[in-house]
């Protein structure tokens, strides 16, 4: 037996299904009958202003990770790119990181010329303090020196 509020929150989604392929399971679809959704007349289909800002969101942070994939020159062109619809894409978030790359420009375009980065200095620095947080209760320098040498 049912309770009115169980009936409420538990809903099933209406499932089309076709006929069965010739093994394993049928397949299903979750649309209805119809034609597919089609954005409105006068729309571009991929009009960054129709997304919604989670979308837009994660569209800016994708393009914006592919520039170290790049070689120099079309990474620098994607990043000029990137700037201006970061930029326009009010999202306060990306405004002020926009503004942030803008001000840093310099920095950041050698570092995609030149290839550097100091990731390796960070992951050493970290990798210390890690042995010397191990090492914190011993009562000598010598137990720290041992943990560093294996």
């Amino acid at each position: 037996m049912k309770s009115a509020a169980m009936s409420g929150t538990r809903r099933v989604a209406r499932v089309k299904t076709s006929s069965p392929p010739p093994e394993g399971r049928p397949l299903r679809t979750l649309e209805g009958p119809g034609e597919p959704h089609r954005p409105p007349a006068g729309k571009a289909r991929g009009d960054p202003a129709d997304q919604p800002p989670p979308l837009r969101a994660y569209l800016l942070k994708e393009q914006l990770r592919q520039i170290y994939r790049l070689p120099a020159e079309a990474a620098i062109a994607l990043l000029d790119r990137w700037i201006a619809w970061a930029r326009r894409c009010r999202l306060p978030s990306f405004v002020k990181l926009a503004k942030t790359i803008t001000a840093q420009r310099p920095g950041i375009t050698a570092a995609i010329e030149n290839g550097l980065s100091n990731a390796r200095v960070k992951a050493a620095n970290t990798t210390i303090r890690l042995i010397a947080r191990r090492a914190f209760g011993f009562h000598t320098a010598d137990a720290l020196i041992a943990l560093c040498a294996k």
